[in-house]
């Protein structure tokens, strides 16, 4: 089984074809590796968020009152390369992260991983506590492990 970040589908192969499972069939998937400090790390995807269906997998950071997701696009991008008296295409993949926070209230709100971008979607009743966390504690939301810290926080407030 694998997950077809381009097309958006949990795949099964048989016979070495590709075959899109329906969605509908999967709400949520883990995924383990083993990374290079021979680790098992899990990557946990789910469809469905607060108890809301939607059409696509998101990484799961964080799961509460407020969850943390990740949203992974693939971008065909064509490449231009010029050199003298010749030009040469290359059409290439482009891997795209978006970073979302979730609540029933809010619904999804995107947004990019700065502190200041972060601070800007939160709660404003929470958001001075929160900066004084992430300035006492010096967390930086551009680092995942951060950023998932700080989620967890939020959510106690």
């Amino acid at each position: 089984m694998r997950y077809n970040i381009y097309e958006g589908n949990l795949e099964i192969i048989k016979d070495g074809i590709a075959i899109a499972v329906d969605k509908k069939q999967v709400e949520s998937f883990t995924i383990t590796e083993v990374n290079e400090n021979l680790e098992e790390v899990s990557y946990h995807f789910s469809r469905v968020i607060g108890g809301n269906e939607t059409n696509k997998y998101y990484q799961v950071l964080f799961e509460g009152e407020t969850s943390l997701l990740v949203d992974y696009t693939i971008n065909m991008v064509n490449i231009v390369s010029q050199g003298y008296n010749t030009t040469s295409k290359t059409d290439r993949f482009a891997l795209t992260t978006e970073y979302y926070l979730y609540n029933a209230q809010l619904g999804y709100v995107k947004f990019k991983p700065k502190n200041k971008d972060f601070l800007a979607v939160v709660d404003s009743n929470r958001k001075n506590e929160l900066n004084k966390y992430l300035s006492q504690n010096k967390l930086n939301v551009k680092k995942e492990e951060d950023l998932i810290t700080v989620v967890e926080y939020y959510n106690t407030l």
